[in-house]
């Protein structure tokens, strides 16, 4: 099960804990979106969410957050929206 709080997103079967920050708008199509953003450059976030990214290139030097994205028919799309309008 992944709960949603205030400052993280946690599997509470596994114990992963990621520190986050929620963001709601629509995207470039209208769709109303809910991104969650890890605070720090850590890797919790695509352990929890199978569909979470991260882009970073250390020959590049660039380095992301890695960050998950829910439309309204996705199945964590309620519980995420409470947060990021909390």
């Amino acid at each position: 099960m992944i709960k949603f709080n205030k400052r993280n997103v946690i599997d509470t079967e596994t114990g992963i804990k990621a520190s986050v920050k929620y963001s709601f708008g629509k995207d470039i199509h209208g769709q109303n979106r809910v991104w969650i953003y890890e605070n720090n450059c850590g890797q919790n976030l695509l352990k929890i969410f199978a569909k979470a990214v991260n882009n970073s290139d250390m020959m590049a030097d660039y380095i992301e957050a890695s960050k998950v994205s829910f439309f309204e028919d996705d199945q964590y799309y309620a519980a995420s929206l409470i947060r990021a309008l909390a």
